[in-house]
């Protein structure tokens, strides 16, 4: 089981379905209307309230994060402000566009899962494996630079080689959010 999972927003959900979905699919694999501003409540796979509005297309999506716990502190303090993906073992992430916000969620920290806070996803950017730099390896909280960034992600992804494509989310956490820091 992957430790995080992410819900979109309703306004995140809607880019993802503008770009993914054909004008000529039957209306009953078109998503519901949803009122402007809605938000993905916590999926019931986490054991929390029912996904709200768009929840037969929030399912078809599925979007995970894969933190391990050890990243939640980091994430906490501020230390940590980007995560890198190597999406063609993430598929569902391709959801995830620049802006919208993410509620995250730890699925190990606790048993059921425990919600963590929102993140506002600033933007999204793609680099090769062989090329991330040491200033994306800080981002992420890895002070031993690009060496240790690459390091943690061959422990995930043990299949990447240094021309794979890396996407990279870079996040903040709304003044509001319990992930808050100064």
């Amino acid at each position: 089981a992957m430790p995080w999972q992410v819900l979109l927003d309703f306004d995140c959900l809607q880019q993802f379905l503008k770009s993914n979905l054909s004008p000529s699919q039957p209306a009953s694999q078109q998503p519901a209307a949803t009122p402007e501003g809605a938000t993905l409540a916590i999926s019931e796979r986490l054991g929390g309230p029912k996904v709200e509005g768009l929840a037969a297309v929030w399912r078809q999506l599925d979007a995970e994060l894969d933190f391990a716990p050890e990243y939640v502190d980091l994430i906490r303090t501020g230390r940590k402000q980007a995560t890198s993906r190597w999406l063609p073992t993430e598929p569902s992430l391709r959801a995830v566009v620049a802006p919208c916000t993410v509620i995250a969620t730890c699925l190990t920290c606790a048993a059921g899962g425990q919600v963590l806070g929102s993140l506002n996803i600033t933007s999204v950017e793609k680099s090769t494996f062989g090329s991330l730099p040491d200033s994306l390896a800080l981002m992420e909280g890895f002070s031993g630079g690009s060496v240790a960034l690459k390091g943690a992600l061959i422990h995930f992804y043990p299949n990447i080689s240094n021309g794979s494509v890396i996407t990279i989310f870079h996040f903040r956490a709304p003044a509001w959010s319990p992930l808050a820091y100064s």
